[in-house]
């Protein structure tokens, strides 16, 4: 249990990437896609199905309303899969984003053995991710992928609902073939629970519908990497002061894109908000290869 007088909150403000680092997440987003057939997992999974274009607005504007807390029910497997179409590669390349700033800048984001993905979806974070890992470990990506359990004890794609899983581990199947058996594919519900300080968790966009008032800070006690809307992560970090159970750092990260990607990402620039929780968190930007604004 970490002291109250020992618990540190930080801000790292906002970081523009620069073109040799937009390169590196625009590799490795391109062999992830490449890899995918340039579809996305429900695209590729044979029980999704294609949604009016009537459904798909009504969807885009409550995805829009999220920022304030709208809720939006993912168990429906359509709904998933309309929103997985629509948004699974801008987040790949949010979470390349994130993943190359700590594990570039970070010794010890590159050290874990044992990783989570929560509320996965698509495993979309794990997989950019790990990607992102082999890409910094190999210098390269190229043919098949294995993830070799000394590099990586437990791996888990961790969701409630089991559409969501069957996608994910149909789209890690296709990519890392031999070595999927390295994966583990679960359906608790992690949020409930305390946080394992050994274990990594990779929270894509899961803590939206989270009230502040849950016992969600048992959860944050463990080492979190947090991706979400701005508004969601400042909440986590009201709650971190209020608790004064973990730490916290946050930053935002800002993204060119290339002409030949907005076409698949559906945008001209990515923003990324990420927030750090755990027992130790970065508390400078000083030897960022990152270049700071």
């Amino acid at each position: 249990m970490i002291a109250a007088n020992s618990v540190q909150h930080n801000s790292l403000g906002k970081i523009n990437i620069d073109s040799r680092d937009q390169y590196r997440c625009e590799y490795i987003f391109a062999f992830v896609r490449r890899a995918l057939g340039k579809k996305t997992p429900t695209q590729s999974f044979s029980n999704s199905k294609s949604a009016s274009p009537a459904e798909k607005n009504e969807l885009f504007k409550r995805i829009r309303l999220q920022q304030t807390n709208t809720h939006i029910d993912f168990s429906n497997g359509d709904t998933f899969s309309v929103y997985d179409q629509r948004y699974f590669y801008r987040n790949l390349y949010k979470y390349i984003l994130v993943s190359l700033y700590l594990q570039s800048n970070y010794e010890h984001f590159r050290t874990y053995n044992k990783i989570c993905d929560v509320g996965a979806g698509s495993g979309t974070f794990l997989l950019a991710w790990l990607m992102t890992g082999l890409y910094l470990r190999y210098g390269r990506l190229d043919g098949e992928i294995v993830l070799s359990p000394l590099d990586y004890k437990e791996l888990t794609l961790n969701d409630t609902n089991g559409f969501q899983n069957a996608v994910s581990q149909a789209a890690f199947s296709r990519i890392f073939r031999n070595s999927i058996g390295n994966i583990r594919f679960s359906q608790e519900d992690l949020l409930k629970k305390k946080g394992d300080p050994s274990c990594l968790y990779l929270c894509g966009y899961v803590l939206t519908n989270i009230e502040p008032n849950t016992n969600i800070f048992r959860f944050l006690i463990g080492k979190c990497v947090i991706v979400d809307f701005p508004e969601k992560t400042r909440e986590i970090e009201a709650l971190a002061w209020k608790r004064r159970r973990f730490a916290s750092t946050s930053f935002s990260l800002h993204s060119k894109i290339s002409s030949n990607l907005i076409k698949p990402i559906k945008s001209v620039a990515v923003e990324v908000h990420s927030l750090i929780s755990g027992p130790e968190v970065p508390s400078d930007a000083a030897h960022l290869q990152f270049a700071a604004e």
